[in-house]
């Protein structure tokens, strides 16, 4: 396979979620800086490392090396029918999403209900997670049950589409968009208050407990220990498989749906 040359300037003025598409590798670059290449992937890698105050060069300078190493073909990428991308995502991504988190958030709801004597910052944090989970489910709901029959009516109809037709689905289309920001925003808003209870130079395990079991010299109970351990690898877990099926959608499904129907 050939590798791809491009230099830092053009990387600077691609698209993240384009980037994400041409080459999933390019995710754990974005992730690791806290740049968010699902809902604000139509933004350039220069306006995101901007407006996030981060050393550009350096994002830059990783996302080249991952260029010059030979291309992967994603198997989503390699049909382009808006159709075979609907029963993908409903087969393959809302498949895996609905059972990882409804155990995820069975685990975490019933660690709460066991639990006293919380830091209240931190029950809120668990709320909103919990929180998070509805939403995701609701919009997944949403997609299966309304969404994508109605996009696959209009692609079964062809071309033989008219003008209502077309705003029905750019309202439709909007709609999802909406939903994936306000999920984004969720993720967002959890990891500031997260920051604002246990600032990030706090690492080890025993602080962080005694932040979140509202000790002061007390000793402090094994289940709240257990219990932070439960959030934090459950919501990096959450996280990450929301965030690929959001950036599946924003910048791939959503476009490509767009192009077939001949939508400007």
């Amino acid at each position: 396979m050939k590798t791809r040359r491009l230099t830092k300037e053009q990387l600077k003025n691609k698209r993240m979620g384009q980037i994400a598409m041409e080459d999933y590798r390019t995710v754990e670059i974005f992730v690791s800086h806290g740049l968010d290449y699902c809902c604000q992937g139509d933004k350039t890698v220069g306006e995101a490392c901007n407006e996030r105050g981060i050393e550009g060069e350096t994002v830059l300078d990783e996302l080249v090396r991952i260029y010059r190493l030979p291309p992967e073909q994603q198997e989503i990428g390699m049909e382009p029918d808006p159709g075979f991308q609907m029963g993908y995502i409903i087969n393959r991504q809302h498949q895996m999403l609905f059972k990882r988190i409804g155990r995820i958030k069975k685990q975490v709801q019933a660690r709460l209900n066991e639990i006293t004597g919380l830091n209240p910052a931190f029950f809120e944090i668990t709320r909103k997670f919990i929180d998070l989970c509805d939403e995701m489910e609701s919009h997944m709901r949403l997609e299966e049950q309304e969404v994508f029959p109605f996009l696959a009516d209009l692609l079964d109809r062809g071309r033989n589409k008219n003008i209502d037709s077309a705003e029905q689905i750019k309202e439709r289309i909007a709609g999802l968009r909406s939903d994936h920001n306000h999920i984004g925003k969720l993720f967002d808003e959890i990891r500031q208050l997260n920051n604002r209870l246990i600032p990030p130079e706090i690492f080890d395990t025993f602080s962080a407990c005694e932040v979140i079991a509202g000790s002061e010299g007390q000793n402090i109970p094994d289940e709240v220990c257990s219990f932070y351990r439960v959030i934090s690898v459950n919501f990096e877990e959450v996280e990450r498989v929301i965030r690929d099926s959001v950036h599946l959608e924003n910048n791939l499904f959503i476009p490509n749906i767009g192009r077939y129907l001949q939508m400007n």
